[in-house]
Parts: C-alpha cells; sequence; structure tokens
C-alpha cells in the first residue's frame, strides 16, 4: 500500500509521507563554533587542533595546543562536526581526543526530538542543498550560522529516523566494500 504523502512546503524537500514535519535546524540542535586558534597557539605537544584538513582527510601534519581551553571545545570520537567554510559538509569525529578549531561547528542534537545519527545525515544533506544564494563567498564558500539555523529539513517521527539513519550506514558500508573489492 502506497504511502499518503504531503507538500512539505520547502522547495527542495518537495512531498513527505503523512506523520512527518518540518523544523529549522536551530530547533533540533544546538551548534558550538570553533575556537579562533592564533599561528602563536599551535605547537607540537597537546591535543591536536582540528581542522578542515583533518575532517577532509587531506592534512598530514597537525598542529597542536597545549593549553587550557574552555570544554565547550573539546572533541571526542562520536561527535558531529559541520565545516561551514570552504568544505560544506558533515562528519562524525573518530580520530581521538581533540580541539575543535574555528570554521567548524560541534553539532548536538536534542535527542527528544531528533536520533544522533539522523542528525548527522540531515545535516549532511542540508550543507548540500543550501542553495547557492545562501552561500556567501567568491573564492571560499562558507554559510551563516544565521542561515544554517533557519534552514528548513523534514523531520520524521523517532522511529523512523532510526531505520532511515541505519538504513543509510548500511548503504555506505556496502559501497565501502565494493571500493574495497576493486583495488
Amino acid at each position: 500500500m502506497a504511502r499518503k504523502m504531503k507538500d512539505s512546503g520547502i522547495e527542495w524537500i518537495g512531498e513527505i509521507p503523512e506523520g512527518w514535519e518540518v523544523s529549522k535546524l536551530k530547533y533540533l540542535g544546538r551548534y558550538v563554533n570553533g575556537y579562533p586558534f592564533k599561528p602563536d597557539d599551535w605547537g607540537n605537544k597537546g591535543k591536536p587542533i582540528i581542522r578542515i584538513q583533518d575532517l577532509t582527510g587531506s592534512n598530514d601534519s597537525p598542529n597542536y595546543y597545549d593549553g587550557d581551553i574552555d570544554a565547550k571545545y573539546h572533541i571526542k570520537n562520536g561527535d558531529i562536526l559541520v565545516s561551514w567554510a570552504a568544505t560544506l559538509d558533515a562528519f562524525i569525529w573518530n580520530k581521538g581526543d581533540g580541539l575543535l578549531n574555528q570554521h567548524i561547528f560541534k553539532a548536538i542534537p536534542q535527542e527528544e526530538k531528533i536520533t544522533s545519527y539522523f542528525f548527522f545525515w540531515m545535516i549532511k544533506e542540508a550543507m548540500q542543498n543550501m542553495n547557492n544564494d545562501n552561500k556567501h563567498g567568491i573564492f571560499m564558500q562558507h554559510v551563516t550560522l544565521d542561515v544554517f539555523n533557519n534552514f528548513s529539513v523534514p523531520l520524521p517521527p523517532l522511529s523512523e529516523q532510526k531505520r532511515i539513519a541505519t538504513y543509510l550506514f548500511q548503504k555506505i558500508s556496502e559501497a565501502d566494500i565494493m571500493l574495497d573489492d576493486t583495488l
């Protein structure tokens, strides 16, 4: 039996199943912008400073900070990080403890509204769909916090969020296995 659909009222989303909602990202989580480390802060010991290059895998010489910094900038495995400048994408951090640098949000879901993994996928998709009218910069695109916060996304019930996130991670794992087999 086909599901009943309704118009989401948002062009990039289109129709959504009845029972789903539409929400702005600002109502689904808290977003902590990274600390503006200066080159004078960088060193060879302490905790690694997580920069965009560390998220994309293009950094082979990390910088470290060996000082006191507010706990809100501390990152651990499983944290959702959003690059909002140059590379516009979401990542799940899995490289150990570190410190959050500027141009990256730590995204903390409101778990009574959204599951952590669905939150990750929703942000990832949102970053790809923030149209060029909402992206700023000629050489280094970035998205402002106001645009990010007010971007609308589809929101299924929690039980369905879990099923969707599980399915998406399963598809990614299958794609990784297929890539490994071709090497």
